[in-house]
């Protein structure tokens, strides 16, 4: 023996809570674990942010762990959840100014808008999926009223509710 604890000697005095004794598990996994959040975030910095959330809630939820052979994986499975749920908090889309189209007008104020202005609206409008935007430019732009589209839809509803959230 070389005085190093062994994975499962750790995992059960982590289960007790013993923090030094998780610290042994995380230095073992620590790579792994890494390999897996920047596999799914692309990003250094983010997947280590993804690493630290997901060992906080590995440590957390340490005694739902049933078969302690099957920490790698139960810690594995955390860290994809948790570096996919940072993935989709963070899912922006950014274009630069010079590249974004000029957004139709909305009314007669839009010749006072500020740069800012339409920069706000340009980045909100790409972030809709194309249908909802669509519909937006339809209602707003187009002078569509909510009903014409609703009757336009076989089943109209779902245009109301699009039309909504695009608002």
């Amino acid at each position: 023996m070389t005085g190093q604890p062994s994975l499962s000697d750790s995992l059960e005095a982590a289960r007790r809570g013993d923090a030094s004794a998780f610290g042994v598990l995380v230095a073992a996994t620590s790579a792994m674990a890494y390999a897996v959040a920047w596999q799914v975030l692309r990003h250094e910095a983010e997947a280590r942010d993804a690493l630290q959330d997901a060992y906080l809630t590995a440590f957390r939820r340490m005694g739902e762990l049933q078969s302690p052979e099957a920490f790698v994986g139960w810690l594995r499975r955390i860290v994809i959840r948790t570096a996919l749920n940072r993935r989709r908090r963070s899912r922006r889309v950014w274009v630069s100014w010079e590249e974004a189209e000029i957004p139709p007008a909305l009314d007669c104020e839009e010749e006072r808008w500020s740069t800012e202005q339409w920069r706000l609206l340009s980045r909100a409008l790409l972030t809709l999926p194309a249908d909802e935007r669509r519909l937006c430019e339809r209602h707003y732009h187009g002078g569509a009223s909510a009903e014409r589209l609703g009757r336009e839809a076989e089943k109209g509803s779902w245009r109301r509710c699009r039309l909504h959230r695009g608002r």
